[in-house]
């Protein structure tokens, strides 16, 4: 006697289907969210090297990661994104979530009162137009990060974010 299982039948193709549509819809968006927030790398913008970023070794296994920003791209504290390092990556196209360690300050330096009485320092990085990352480094894609902070220097990165 021949027993049917019900999960290896001929109405398997119903149940996968769905999951495999959310997961292309999942994919597709992520694409054009790389493309929306580094259209400069892409040749849809006249800006270039927007992403070109630097890695710089702030102490023993921390690498801290700095890029301009677009004008477009505003955060909140506590936000985080995913960052796509070609140079550092053995995937095409892996990402990394790391958390963003800058605050969003306006581009002109128009602080409220408050602000500007809080801290001279807040005050003196409100022209800023970095994002900035700092990355604890451990085995992989992140020692591969920091390698390349203590020689180069230089790196491109694509992000996809904020979140959170």
């Amino acid at each position: 006697m021949v027993l049917s299982n019900p999960l290896h039948s001929d109405r398997m193709g119903y149940q996968f289907y769905p999951a495999f549509a959310f997961w292309a819809f999942d994919r597709l968006v992520r694409v054009l969210r790389l493309l929306v927030f580094n259209h400069g790398y892409f040749g849809l913008s006249s800006r270039s090297g927007t992403f070109n970023a630097t890695a710089e070794l702030v102490t023993d296994g921390f690498v801290r990661i700095r890029f301009r920003r677009p004008a477009h791209l505003h955060w909140s504290p506590g936000q985080s994104g995913f960052l796509t390092m070609p140079s550092v990556s053995t995937i095409p196209f892996e990402s990394h979530p790391f958390t963003i360690a800058n605050a969003d300050l306006p581009r002109d330096g128009s602080l409220t009162p408050d602000e500007k009485s809080s801290s001279d320092q807040s005050h003196s990085l409100a022209g800023s137009k970095e994002l900035v990352f700092i990355v604890k480094t451990r085995g992989g894609f992140t020692s591969r990060l920091d390698k390349i902070a203590t020689t180069s220097h230089s790196l491109k990165v694509f992000f996809d974010g904020p979140y959170g």
